[in-house]
């Protein structure tokens, strides 16, 4: 048992190292070749508009499993910094949706681009039968986000 829990404490004490190292990475701004300062939901925000044509906030906040008072947050960021904009659809004067302007479509690609060197990196790590190993790796970390739901909310 006490080999166990010596495990179970490693498992922990990387996990603590995982969520400080996207913590850091959350608090620091970079500008992916905009000149403007983003934030990592910003970024992931462009990213997301970028991706799904024709999207609106509340698609948006679903998308990113936020609340739409928090992406709207967002969004208005991204506008003041000229990097989204507001337009309607034809014929919809209700409706808003979301699209990239010129230097969000810069911020897209240039974010784009460093995840494609991540892969790489993993990738290279791996080998070239990573798929499996990811595979796993996705799976323990989907039940272990259920655990920590389930102990939340008890």
């Amino acid at each position: 048992m006490k080999n166990n829990s010596r495990s179970f404490q490693k498992f922990v004490n990387i996990a603590e190292q995982i969520v400080a190292k996207i913590e850091l990475m959350h608090s620091t701004a970079s500008n992916f070749n905009t000149g403007v300062p983003l934030y990592q939901k910003e970024i992931h925000t462009i990213q997301a508009i970028g991706n799904i044509s024709g999207i609106n906030i509340t698609k948006l906040a679903k998308y990113m499993h936020v609340t739409k008072g928090a992406v709207s947050q967002t969004v208005k960021k991204l506008v003041k910094k000229e990097l989204v904009r507001k337009s309607h659809p034809i014929g919809n004067n209700k409706e808003v949706i979301l699209e990239l302007t010129d230097l969000g479509w810069i911020g897209f690609h240039a974010h784009e681009k460093i995840h494609k060197e991540m892969f790489d990196l993993v990738r290279n790590h791996l080998g070239d039968d990573y798929q499996p190993t990811l595979e796993k790796f996705i799976a323990l970390m989907t039940g272990f986000i259920k655990l920590m739901d389930e102990s939340s909310s008890k």
